[in-house]
Formats: structure tokens, sequence, C-alpha cells
């Protein structure tokens, strides 16, 4: 009888290059997988010229890139930015009423903090809000409605409910605070024996699945040897950036955001502060372990393992290292059927369920 994990090897493709060669992904510019690659230059068409060269170069001031009409663009929404320059036309001949109707939507966000006798028009407030409402889940097992995904679930469902202010406050929390918030809960949960334990537990599995992988007798060697090489260039990261473990780094990071009571002041902040972490992001600035995590798709307290299928990588949140899951209190054997069991499976599906 034919094993599950021999299906999956049977999926194997003898040649890794010839996979990888129509979508080679960085992680500094990652696009969806439902992306299609285009130009800057298609962006202007039938005449509504809009200076994308001029936006992007003062935006990422901070780079050496040079962004002409060539520079390639991943994007889904094609159609949308090249009808932009409609859109931005529109809103000039009518910048009176926008102007408007943004401070009643800047004014009507806050009243929640108006009935509390709060500053309303505070970005710390709004921060703080989601903060110490959501601070205490770093603690708990339901770490994923810290998740954008949970954001973006709970959003679509209840978006014109009285609960859009704390959707708001969280929305903003994760945009400015995503580093802080990791670092609190990485000093909570890593340390040395966790640390240790884990990596145990990874290189187990794919000793295991070498192991397994020698015993299958209908392989041919060629096959055999590309999947065992596979198998020892997986990458399974672990290792949270070295700025949500040093507080000088992470002072350093959040050095140019300031709050005040000034709304515009705090929005412009908070503006810049993003600019600059995009620019240190292009630039190629950042350590490799803090990119990692710099993605929706996984954050540090995350409760689930993340996969990145054409760079062959599984992230393992620190979110993961918590009950009913894992504990280094646990026997072994408790800790191996939870979080071991999914980290086998994803490695598994690297292995080749889509090779």
């Amino acid at each position: 009888m034919i094993s599950t994990t021999e299906i999956k090897i049977m999926h194997i493709c003898k040649d890794k290059k010839e996979r990888y060669t129509t979508e080679k992904i960085y992680r500094s510019t990652t696009p969806s997988k439902w992306s299609q690659k285009f130009k800057l230059g298609d962006l202007n068409i039938n005449g509504n010229a809009y200076d994308w060269s001029g936006l992007l170069g003062a935006y990422f001031d901070e780079t050496y890139v040079v962004f002409d009409s060539d520079y390639p663009i991943y994007t889904r929404y094609l159609d949308y930015l090249q009808k932009f320059p409609i859109l931005i036309g529109i809103l000039e001949r009518n910048f009176t009423k926008s102007v408007a109707d943004r401070w009643k939507l800047i004014c009507s966000l806050p009243q929640k903090a108006v009935a509390d006798s709060i500053r309303p028009m505070d970005v710390e407030y709004l921060a703080k809000t989601a903060i110490y409402k959501y601070l205490y889940l770093l603690d708990d097992t339901y770490t994923w409605h810290l998740s954008y995904e949970y954001y973006m679930l709970h959003l679509s469902y209840n978006y014109q409910t009285e609960h859009i202010m704390d959707l708001e406050c969280f929305f903003v929390t994760h945009e400015l605070f995503d580093t802080v918030l990791g670092a609190i809960y990485a000093e909570k949960h890593i340390h040395n024996e966790t640390e240790n334990e884990v990596k145990q537990m990874t290189t187990y599995l794919k000793t295991s699945l070498k192991n397994h992988l020698k015993q299958i007798q209908w392989m041919d060697e060629q096959t055999r040897k590309d999947v065992n090489e596979r198998i020892n260039k997986m990458k399974i990261l672990f290792k949270v950036p070295e700025i949500m473990r040093d507080d000088k780094k992470l002072n350093y990071a959040y050095r140019t955001l300031r709050t005040s009571y000034n709304y515009l002041n705090n929005l412009f902040s908070a503006i810049q502060y993003i600019r600059g972490v995009y620019n240190r992001l292009l630039s190629g600035v950042t350590e490799t372990s803090e990119e990692n995590w710099s993605s929706r798709d996984v954050m540090v307290y995350d409760s689930h393992v993340a996969l990145y299928l054409q760079l062959d990588e599984v992230f393992i949140p620190p979110g993961m290292l918590q009950l009913p899951i894992f504990h280094h209190n646990l026997p072994a054997a408790f800790n191996f059927g939870g979080l071991g069991s999914l980290i086998g499976t994803a490695i598994g599906i690297l292995v080749g369920e889509y090779g």
C-alpha cells in the first residue's frame, strides 16, 4: 500500500529550475499569486497622463530606485489604476466638498471617545484603545484574533455596526505598532528551552521524512536524489527579528513617530513613519528575519503555520507556542501531536503536493 507521504512525493518535479522559470518571487517585492506583471508606463492610457514616476520617486526618496516607464509592477487592479487620473480630476473639481466630507468622517470616528470624556482627535488614543483591549490576548489561546485575516473577516461582517470604532482602532494598531506587539509577544513566549525543543522537533521531522524516502521501492534514484535535496534546502523559519528583542533597536525604529492632541499632526507623523518603513524594505536594508515577518501573510503572534511555496519556506510563528498546541512543560508526545503534526503537514505540502 502506498502511504500518503509517498503520494505527495510522486508529484515532485524532477527539474526544480523548470518549476521556477516563470515565477521567481523575492521577499522584498513578493506579489500576490493572483497579481499580474505590468510596466509602470502601462498605467497611463487614452491620454490619462499621470506622473507615476514622479510620485513614486518622491515617496521612495530614501532609495536609489529609478521609477521609469519600464519599471515592473505587480497588480490585480490594472483597470482601476488606469482610471486613477480621472478620479483625481474629479476630486480636484470637487475639492471643497471632499474636504468637508473627510472632516465629517474624521469627527464621526471618535464618538465613543467623546462619550468617555477622552480627547477624541488623537491617533494615540486610537492606538492605545486597541492595544489595551487586545493585549490580554497575547497570553490567551486565541491569538488568531490578533491576525490581519481575522480583522478583514470581522470587518466584512460587521462594517456597518457599532463595532466599527474598535475595528478602526485595531487596524491603526496593526499598521503602526505591529513590531511593538510582536516584541511583547516574543518577550513573553520565546526562551532557550522553547527554541531548542522546536528545533529538535523540526530536525526530527525532516530526518524521519528522509528515512522514509529511502524505504520507497518504486522511486528511481534521480527522483529520490531530487526529493532529498529539496528536503535539505527547505527552510523552517522560527527566529524572530532582532528588532523585536532589542529595546534600543525598537526605540530607534519608532524614533520618527510622534503623537500629540492634534489629529492632523498625528496623521502626518503616522504617514511619515510608514513611509520610512517602506523605504527601508525597498532599499533592502532590513534584517533578513525582520523582512520575513513584515508580511500580512503571517504575523509573529499568529497561531497558524505559514507556507511560501515558491521559496520552499515554512514559518512557525511564536503564536503557535502556546496551549493547547504547545507548551514546554507538556510531555513530548502532547507537543508532537499538536505543534509537530501541524509542522509535519506543512513540510509534507512543501515536499510534493504542489510540486
